[in-house]
């Protein structure tokens, strides 16, 4: 678990930016596929429908920035628990973008150039990892697989919406520090644990509507 958010954005690596939609893009090496958008510390701006994007561990938003992924992106981390995107800033995430393992050949095609020599497993990346200064953020129809979490929260209140979240390591959904999401329509399938040791008064069933959720037998 990690105790505070603060600390890990201050953290993340000062690396240059480049003008393409947004910031904290670095060089990709070989074997990435080509047309592949690799990112790396401090990422804002709008993250494009239709593109591939590979996101590196020590990635975040920072507070008073945002980051838009539009419907019909594909984001890719890598890192295990440790590729986790931080945000403290203002994350939107549209309908039907997928953020997913870089061993994902199923969405945007074989990124990591290996011939798909890899598969997707629970625990590829760290997952969304939410702060106090990010209650305007919103996901909105996405899907997101492949985490060790999928959606962490620490003292943050955003909207999650018909999102589906699935095949994760720990927990689709984990609360901390008394945070109150408001969740409609969402699916947590086959991960270990769906919205797992919650509170009510942590978990108000008033703010949630008609979640679906499984859990894996394995």
């Amino acid at each position: 678990m990690i105790p505070r958010f603060l600390p890990i954005l201050a953290l993340l690596p000062l690396l240059h930016s480049v003008t393409t939609g947004q910031t904290g893009q670095i060089p990709c090496l070989p074997p990435t596929a080509q047309g592949v958008i690799c990112l790396q510390g401090t990422i804002t701006g709008v993250l494009q429908n239709g593109t591939v994007y590979h996101v590196f561990p020590g990635s975040g938003v920072p507070a008073g920035m945002g980051l838009q992924i539009q419907g019909g992106a594909i984001v890719k981390f890598t890192g295990g628990v440790n590729g986790f995107l931080a945000v403290e800033g203002t994350l939107t995430v549209g309908l039907t973008a997928i953020l997913t393992s870089i061993h994902d050949d199923t969405a945007g095609g074989d990124s990591n150039g290996n011939g798909g020599q890899t598969v997707p497993a629970p625990g590829d990346w760290g997952g969304l990892v939410f702060g106090a200064g990010s209650d305007a953020s919103s996901l909105i129809d996405a899907r997101i697989r492949y985490a060790a979490t999928g959606i962490r929260l620490n003292q943050a209140d955003i909207s999650i919406t018909l999102t589906s979240v699935r095949s994760c390591s720990g927990s689709g959904l984990d609360l901390t520090n008394s945070s109150y999401p408001v969740v409609s329509g969402c699916a947590f399938n086959n991960n270990n644990a769906a919205v797992p040791a919650c509170p009510l008064g942590r978990c108000p069933t008033s703010r949630t509507t008609r979640p679906r959720a499984t859990r894996s037998s394995t």
